[in-house]
């Protein structure tokens, strides 16, 4: 709970600020993507049913709209993940633009087809913009209860039990857009990201899990043409065994000559969709 209040706090203090000259005002805006991978939610060595390791597809698409009060916005995103757990995941929450940045705290609802389970957290997140840099950091906290099922023990005296539960999530990345020419993408099309995410240690779930997990997130991404980006890969792992990597494509609705630089900071990149559930296997 000390890390969700010095978020919100932090939060507070970006929206109390006078707005001097936003460096990307809110607008209308779209970006549609759509990639593949894996991934590895549990971090419980005990195979994929537990784990629930393995390949994954996922579409989403994120907007944000003005609101008639000076420097808000309302942004919302849909996800749709498919193989092992497939789930849909839906996120809304307000945008404000300050000088030199963005704000927001978000809602994030998750429906998980594996047993049928739904999940809520809450993410506030800030962005400050530099010369060539984006930094980001992000918090999501579950706040829905530990969900349980019982199974059949096929004749077993005992009984298994199967428990979902949310994780939490506090990440901050950097990411730097060279500014020079390349030959496959002109200045500021180019973006090299890296950064660090602790996960599990906070929330409902933090009593029945094992211990939290501190790891690397890294991903470089180019766009060799107007609107379309090549998302080269985008990477998380974590000690626990946990691990979220992916490729595609995104587009986005704007306006010709905008850079990815510029198009980063037209709505918050609070990193991939919602933290996921952990899964436990009981004897009762």
């Amino acid at each position: 709970m000390k890390v969700l209040t010095g978020a919100v706090l932090a939060l507070l203090f970006a929206l109390v600020r006078p707005p001097i000259a936003n460096v990307a005002e809110i607008e209308p805006f779209g970006v549609l993507s759509g990639t593949v991978g894996a991934e590895r939610e549990t971090g419980e060595p005990r195979g994929d049913d537990i784990g629930r390791a393995g390949a994954r597809g996922t579409a989403d698409f994120t907007g944000i709209i003005p609101l008639p009060l000076a420097n808000f916005g309302i942004q919302g995103s849909l996800q749709y993940v498919g193989g092992l757990g497939s789930r849909i995941g839906l996120g809304l929450g307000p945008v404000f633009a300050f000088d030199g940045g963005k704000s927001g705290v978000f809602l994030n609802y998750q429906h998980r087809g594996f047993r049928n389970a739904d999940f809520l957290w809450i993410t506030p997140a800030l962005s400050y913009y530099m010369d060539q840099v984006n930094l980001n950091i992000s918090y999501t906290h579950p706040i829905s209860s530990v969900q349980s099922e019982k199974e059949d023990a096929h004749g077993s005296p005992t009984v298994k039990t199967r428990i979902e539960m949310g994780l939490n999530r506090l990440q901050t990345t950097a990411s730097y857009f060279p500014p020079v020419d390349l030959p496959f993408a002109p200045k500021d099309n180019l973006e090299l990201t890296f950064g660090l995410q602790v996960n599990a240690f906070a929330g409902p779930s933090v009593g029945q899990i094992r211990g939290a997990g501190v790891g690397p997130v890294f991903g470089a991404s180019v766009m060799p043409w107007q609107n379309l980006e090549v998302n080269l890969v985008k990477a998380s792992f974590d000690n626990r065994s946990r691990y979220q990597v992916n490729s595609g494509l995104r587009f986005f609705f704007a306006k010709a000559g905008t850079s990815l630089k510029e198009l980063r900071r037209k709505y918050m990149d609070v990193g991939p969709g919602p933290v996921g559930s952990y899964t436990a296997e009981h004897l009762d």
